[in-house]
């Protein structure tokens, strides 16, 4: 693979073009995707109608490689793409660090990196994977960044899997600041950090997405995903300080550097949520208050919410960053088409529920691990309201029964990807 002084400038024009395509490919397809996820999955929309169709690896959410032998691509190049294609798991894995080890010119570069990478991913052992992944960040910056979003997404979820936060927190620090887009890799990191309590890990990771905003153009989802976490980070600084006027005010000082809005209204939104949280201001909700489309009880819901995300950090001891998340989830759940929250107050319905578990899991889930983490959540929350005096003892029992019947399904389904989860144990319910 030595330099060819000879390659056509025209050649290479051709190739940079079909690359381009095959990578703007891509993203359409990942942006439909994240669009709509149901879209993505099996219309059965349950767990029998997943197992044994797709493939539940790390791989099944990696970017292609469009190597087709065009008849315009350097020989060479088709060559060694040939003997890629037929290579087999870590033989690939081989092949692309022989391949950044070697003097490459332009063209084998930019046909190389990152598509193979993330190629390699596919049936490889995870570890063997990562393993590469680190060679190339500690000896190989500038090939590392290319993908930098999707290696660092790889990276955390391998080391959350066998309980290595050290190494998360490491490879946070070590890409963060070199962040120039955020993406559908980005926000999954996030929350996988905020799930496991590596709270710095995660603001760090959410302060250098705020950093980009100017540069990207981000959905408005997008912006309100990465202002939230900013907006925790100072809510649990103020109840850490004791919830009083000055430490709302402080809390309100720093916000403006975010540009979160200072109009009254939103003011007293948050002083509302951090009365939510702290557990300084509670409701006698009721079922009527908290059920239906109305601009009211949609707000009503989102109080409860900050409610039970203050409950689970003050009566279940944990932290205010995976709480939040799990009160997230709950809302998820019980915001959708045949899943409201009027089921709630009857016990979860398990069709519905089971729908939607699926629909986390489908074909090119980016975000799987949330599917154990609402089953966490949605236990959680019928102790809360059992608590709260919002369900009775025969709504909890069947809940807690579907809950266990989904999770025994869950666990059959994902065989061994389940063990990938591990750092939600910590999280689980523990029997009184």
């Amino acid at each position: 693979m030595a330099k060819n002084k000879n390659t056509r400038k025209a050649q290479l024009k051709r190739e940079r073009k079909r690359r381009a395509a095959a990578k703007k490919k891509r993203e359409k397809a990942r942006a439909r995707f994240q669009a709509n996820q149901d879209l993505a999955v099996d219309p059965a929309h349950s767990f029998s109608s997943l197992s044994g169709e797709f493939d539940f690896g790390q791989s099944a959410v990696s970017p292609d490689v469009d190597a087709d032998a065009d008849a315009d691509k350097n020989p060479e190049i088709a060559k060694w793409f040939d003997r890629y294609s037929a290579a087999k798991g870590n033989q690939r894995i081989e092949m692309v660090r022989a391949a950044s080890e070697e003097d490459l010119d332009q063209e084998w570069r930019e046909a190389l990196f990152p598509e193979t990478v993330y190629e390699a991913e596919t049936g490889a052992d995870p570890a063997q994977y990562v393993d590469l992944l680190e060679h190339l960040a500690e000896s190989h910056r500038e090939l590392y960044r290319q993908g930098l979003l999707w290696f660092l997404r790889s990276r955390i979820t391998h080391y959350l899997s066998i309980d290595d936060t050290t190494s998360a927190e490491t490879a946070v620090a070590q890409d963060a600041d070199e962040m120039t887009e955020t993406g559908e890799a980005f926000y999954g990191t996030v929350t996988m950090l905020r799930l496991a309590n590596l709270e710095a890990a995660a603001e760090s990771l959410v302060l250098a997405g705020y950093r980009c905003m100017d540069a990207t153009q981000l959905m408005p989802w997008a912006v309100e995903k990465i202002l939230h976490v900013i907006f925790i980070k100072h809510l649990r600084e103020c109840i850490q300080a004791g919830v009083n006027d000055e430490s709302i005010r402080m809390m309100e000082t720093a916000l403006q550097e975010f540009d979160l809005s200072q109009d009254k209204e939103f003011v007293t939104v948050r002083r509302e949520i951090v009365g939510c949280v702290s557990g300084q201001s509670t409701r006698d909700w009721t079922e009527k208050q908290l059920s239906g489309d109305t601009q009211k009880s949609i707000r009503n819901r989102m109080l409860l919410a900050y409610e039970f995300a203050g409950w689970l950090n003050t009566q279940q001891s944990i932290a205010l960053s995976p709480a939040d998340v799990l009160s997230d989830l709950v809302l998820e759940t019980f915001s959708r088409e045949k899943l409201v929250m009027r089921d709630y107050f009857r016990g979860v319905p398990k069709t519905e529920f089971e729908a939607h578990l699926a629909s986390m899991l489908g074909f090119m889930s980016l975000d799987r691990f949330k599917a154990p983490a609402t089953l966490i959540a949605v236990e959680y929350f019928g102790d809360f309201l059992f608590d709260r005096n919002l369900i009775d003892a025969k709504s909890l029992a069947k809940t807690k029964s579907t809950v266990e019947a989904l999770e025994r399904q869950m666990k059959r389904v994902l065989k061994d990807e389940w063990s990938s989860f591990r750092f939600l144990d910590s999280l689980r319910p523990t029997e009184a």
